[in-house]
């Protein structure tokens, strides 16, 4: 969930002052985003409108007391999408504890000496359909301990994507994963 922020006081790029002890009507643009909507004792209320210029998408969203209530989003091609968080991990189907078990499950453990242990360090990116790309070892213990979890990762597709305002985005993440021989 994204931090509320409270703003108490904010001036226009002409010098004129449009929060006053946190009321009154935001309106922001730079060259990536454009922002409006109304502040109500420092926190966003009602309807915001806004724009991403890089991910050519615009969205509507209603506040409550800077709460997100809803909001919905429209992409390049004109299709809407409704949300009622402004970003989303992605998350494994069955739960972290289901991914952790299928980690465990599927894991096999190279050739080591006995007594071994370490970790090994991924990082993945999920994809907008929920599968598994760009698998990399950070850090492993050798015997073959990164590339054996770069098997079990190119073989894990059940993942639920990452969001941002209800649309599907690519998203990274890390993995540590505990050994012992």
């Amino acid at each position: 969930m994204a931090p509320i922020r409270k703003i108490n006081q904010f001036w226009n790029k002409n010098g004129e002052q449009k929060i006053v002890n946190g009321n009154g009507l935001f309106e922001d643009k730079d060259e990536n985003e454009y922002l409006k909507g109304e502040l109500k004792n420092g926190f966003k209320e009602n309807l915001w409108e806004g724009s991403l210029k890089n991910s050519q998408i615009t969205y509507k969203e209603t506040y409550k007391n800077g709460k997100l209530i809803s909001g919905q989003s429209v992409d390049k091609n004109n299709i809407s999408y409704n949300y009622t968080e402004i970003e989303t991990k992605p998350e494994y189907k069955s739960g972290i504890m289901g991914f952790y078990k299928y980690v465990s499950k599927n894991y096999r453990l190279p050739n080591m000496p006995k007594g071994t242990k370490g970790k090994v360090y991924v990082t993945f990116v999920v994809d907008k359909d929920g599968k598994i790309a760009e698998p990399k070892v950070l850090k492993d213990i050798g015997y073959g301990t990164g590339e054996e979890a770069i098997r079990i990762l190119n073989n894990c597709d059940d993942w639920i994507p990452a969001q941002q305002r209800g649309q599907k985005v690519r998203c990274s993440y890390s993995l540590p994963i505990s050994l012992q021989n």
